[in-house]
């Protein structure tokens, strides 16, 4: 006799999920149905299972891998536990708070083995059946995915790339977006997703979230001290990868390419940065506000340094403003802003051999400068 069957249901998909629930009204009928399931599963090998024997034949044998062989639907034990040719694996269920203590602490187990951070792949990835999705063409929905698609089998084929939990992967910037407005931006975006999640618009991180950020902290070599009176921004690196061959008429540099990279010093803190910044279609206007405040910038600086100049930099320096004001007009009509796409905000990829040689360069210049100073 049974008090009800649930199938459950993947709430964004509808579809099933391949599990379900069955509470029976006898509990001697719920112990009938587990005794079986674990003779069935005795029965299949060692391994099959996970029944209380198998999980600790697991535990003293860490390097057993699971049995390949499954129940046989015909066998006469397996006859009240088949379900279309499947036999089914029956467990205890347990209350809702021990569920979800146990899949923290299964999620916390793997993502301790995980040394690549593989789960983090998933962060920032607009799916087609996702609310998010909504928001989004077809064409920009189809290159989000093809790039989750293209960044796995990357991590597939090459053992030497992880992501990084703390470098973030910026791409579709704005051309005008410069290292300082990417710097800006995590500095925002970490105040505004707490000022959300204060309101109630935004979910807080988890605690599970909060625990790899105690984690990260713990095996991270301490940053550098900071230089007296200098603030600590959260941010480590702030960069726009630009052109070598191309040059910025108002700026001076290399041409933006339209992506970069943020590295803040805390997990957590790069979490906050692209779950706001990602797909957040209220950040154009904010860069555009602080390209302009850039503009004005260096607006004076030219014209300061134009009165101390001879007449030939003097020339130059008078060509620059001229153009530097041209774009300011630019960006004042909203001109600038036109064709700009939502930012696609990831973890980023990271090679364990280049991380290490970068390191390793940092260690040489900490120690020149070191020298220089005794």
């Amino acid at each position: 006799p049974l008090r009800y069957a649930r199938i459950t249901v993947d709430a964004e998909t509808g579809r099933s999920r391949g599990t379900g629930f069955v509470c029976f009204w006898n509990k001697e009928d719920a112990d009938k149905a587990i005794e079986q399931a674990e003779l069935l599963s005795k029965e299949a090998g060692p391994g099959s299972g996970s029944s209380g024997s198998e999980q600790k034949a697991k535990a003293k044998n860490p390097f057993s891998l699971p049995s390949l062989l499954t129940p046989d639907p015909s066998s006469s034990l397996a006859h009240s536990l088949v379900l279309h040719g499947r036999t089914l694996a029956v467990t205890r269920a347990v209350t809702r708070e021990d569920a979800s203590r146990l899949k923290d602490e299964g999620e916390r187990a793997r993502e301790k083995a995980d040394k690549r951070n593989l789960y983090l792949l998933r962060e920032g990835v607009i799916f087609p059946n996702s609310p998010a999705a909504g928001s989004l063409n077809p064409t920009e929905l189809e290159k989000r995915n093809a790039a989750f698609g293209a960044r796995r089998n990357m991590l597939k084929t090459n053992p030497s790339l992880f992501v990084s939990k703390t470098r973030l992967s910026m791409r579709q910037l704005p051309l005008f977006v410069s290292d300082r407005a990417l710097k800006r931006l995590g500095v925002h975006a970490v105040r505004a997703f707490e000022e959300e999640v204060k309101s109630g618009a935004r979910q807080a991180l988890s605690a599970d979230e909060l625990y790899a950020d105690k984690e990260h902290a713990e095996t991270t070599p301490l940053p550098k001290k900071r230089n007296k009176g200098e603030r600590d921004t959260g941010v480590k690196q702030a960069k726009v990868v630009r052109q070598g061959d191309r040059v910025d008429l108002v700026t001076g540099k290399g041409r933006s390419r339209g992506y970069g990279f943020l590295e803040m010093t805390s997990h957590a803190d790069a979490l906050r940065v692209l779950r706001w910044a990602n797909n957040n279609r209220a950040l154009l206007p904010l860069f555009e506000q602080w390209w302009k405040e850039e503009l004005e910038d260096a607006l004076k600086t030219l014209e300061n340094r134009s009165e101390k100049e001879d007449d030939q930099k003097e020339e130059d320096i008078d060509a620059r403003i001229k153009r530097v004001k041209q774009e300011l007009e630019r960006v004042k009509s909203g001109e600038a802003r036109k064709g700009s796409k939502t930012l696609i905000v990831e973890f980023s990829i990271e090679n364990t051999q280049v991380v290490k040689r970068r390191n390793e360069k940092i260690d040489v210049r900490l120690v020149i400068t070191t020298h220089d100073v005794d």
